[in-house]
């Protein structure tokens, strides 16, 4: 992992636009690497890690330092993926009638979730939804 620099960072007091865009380009892929290894699902994976970064701009007035947007990356991206998986598990355990309807389930929950995730993103700048949905991320699967 890549360690950002503060000096690259703004958080003395300069827009947090530009820093953005640098924590994206600098820890995306990774995080998405990261998702993807407890979820298993490449889509799970993108959609959960535009979700922490959607949270990172929407909470970006808390943060003074490097080492806390790196912690806060992580752990959200942990705790957002459990809490996905718990969801899933949840939702499989209800469905008793077979396995077809546990896959429904299993969709739905991916939708209602899918769906939450894409209002959190919409609360960004225009030219930050763009960054997260360009669909530009490698997996190293």
């Amino acid at each position: 992992m890549q360690s950002i620099n503060e000096n690259d960072l703004g958080l003395q007091g300069r827009d947090f636009e530009l820093d953005f865009i640098h924590i994206y380009e600098q820890y995306a892929e990774e995080l998405v690497d990261f998702s993807f290894n407890l979820v298993k699902n490449v889509d799970d994976a993108l959609f959960l890690c535009n979700e922490v970064f959607a949270k990172l701009w929407l909470q970006r007035s808390m943060f003074t330092d490097t080492q806390s947007i790196n912690a806060f990356l992580f752990v959200t991206t942990r705790n957002l993926c459990l809490n996905f998986l718990r969801g899933l598990h949840c939702k499989n355990l209800q469905s008793t009638s077979g396995l077809e309807q546990d896959l429904l389930v299993h969709v739905d929950f991916r939708s209602l979730y899918k769906e939450a995730s894409d209002d959190l993103v919409s609360r960004l700048p225009e030219k930050f939804q763009a960054l997260l949905n360009q669909g530009g991320l490698k997996l190293k699967v």
